[in-house]
């Protein structure tokens, strides 16, 4: 409210802090227990945790049989809409869509992501993709590839002093994910509310992320919806041939892939 530079981070350390003084059980514990803060017990530095056994463990000829397309086909789909999503969200936000709300430079954006995805399983690592954590630093107002440069360097300082990292708990990194959500709400004052057609299918998207835990599906949920009210309602024309295309293949995956 105050316009504060630093507020969330202010908010995560001074909630990090309170975790520790009233030893609130807030930490990971074996078996899944959440527990208080056990303190430094091997100090603050420590050699990276590096998954060895994952690196370049790829199953090529696995994956080109014919029983693994289901599986290449409904990751490629959450992969692709889950950055979708995000990277447009976060434009949005950043204020970098154009005028008619397209995102600038899509095709370099997205074959970044496509190539990290790539990298990051090779070297066996969680996925590699764009987050809407980033909403966080945008706040902050990070514009430039220099804040990007900024957050890589600290990644990497992370790798030696994860044991200071892992100081800070989920508790105290979600309220802020919770702020940063609210104020991404901000581009929903630009939707056309009395054209159901467009009201409905972000309505969808919307409450979709949430319910079911991806951004995936609740875009997905809006692409088809859009698709077929624009079509049933006699204004088909008004849509992309291309959008029908992947409406009907999302379609088909829930219906054929949804287990």
């Amino acid at each position: 409210m105050r316009r504060v530079k630093g507020a969330i981070v202010y908010g995560i350390l001074g909630a990090t802090l309170l975790a520790i003084v009233t030893h609130a059980a807030v930490y990971s514990g074996p078996h899944g227990t959440l527990v208080p803060f056990g303190g430094f017990s091997n100090g603050i530095v420590a050699l990276p945790v590096w998954p060895s056994g994952l690196v370049g463990a790829l199953d090529i000829r696995g994956a080109l049989a014919l029983g693994a397309a289901a599986v290449v086909f409904t990751f490629f789909f959450v992969d692709f809409f889950d950055a979708t999503g995000t990277l447009v969200g976060l434009a949005s936000r950043a204020g970098f869509l154009d005028a008619n709300g397209d995102l600038p430079r899509a095709r370099r954006t997205f074959a970044s992501d496509g190539l990290a995805a790539m990298a990051g399983a090779a070297l066996g690592t969680s996925t590699t993709t764009a987050y809407i954590e980033s909403a966080s630093g945008i706040e902050e107002g990070g514009r430039t590839g220099l804040t990007a440069l900024t957050v890589a360097a600290l990644f990497l300082a992370a790798t030696l002093f994860w044991p200071l990292a892992g100081v800070i708990p989920a508790a105290a990194t979600a309220p802020a994910l919770i702020v940063v959500g609210a104020l991404m709400l901000d581009g929903l004052r630009t939707i056309d509310w009395d054209d159901y057609a467009v009201s409905i299918p972000v309505f969808l998207t919307v409450v979709g992320m949430p319910l079911t835990f991806s951004i995936a599906n609740g875009v997905s949920f809006g692409v088809i919806s859009y698709a077929a009210i624009k079509l049933l309602s006699g204004r088909g024309k008004e849509v992309d041939p291309l959008l029908y295309l992947v409406a009907a293949l999302l379609i088909a995956r829930y219906v054929w892939l949804g287990g």
